[in-house]
């Protein structure tokens, strides 16, 4: 029978291995397309959301509404996800619900 020692060194990289995989998953990613666009994942869209709010000031671009505030993609993501700020615009939720068509086709 191996010693422990002998077993902790034959396991230890797997081990290693199986942490860095996990780690490398849960971290957020930015990836930037040819055309410019950026698409964000986890944590960094996050970020992204809060500079958002922060930049129009926790209040509706559209009513001045600083209630039920939500960042909003003026593009759709279906159509090319796009994470770039200028992309991206704070609304109250019932401008959100209601004024989705208008928003998204730029009258803002």
């Amino acid at each position: 029978m191996a010693e422990p020692s002998l077993i902790a060194l034959l396991f230890r990289p797997q081990t290693i291995h199986r942490k860095t995989r996990l780690l490398n998953r849960s971290r957020s990613r930015i990836r930037t397309l040819s055309d410019g666009r950026e698409i964000r994942h986890g944590a960094a869209y996050e970020r992204r959301r809060r500079e958002v709010l922060k930049r129009d000031g926790y209040r509706c671009v559209h009513c001045g509404s600083a209630r039920d505030v939500e960042v909003h993609h003026k593009t759709k993501r279906s159509l090319g996800r796009d994470d770039r700020m200028q992309n991206l615009v704070t609304l109250c939720g019932s401008c959100h619900g209601t004024g989705h068509q208008r928003v998204t086709h730029g009258s803002l």
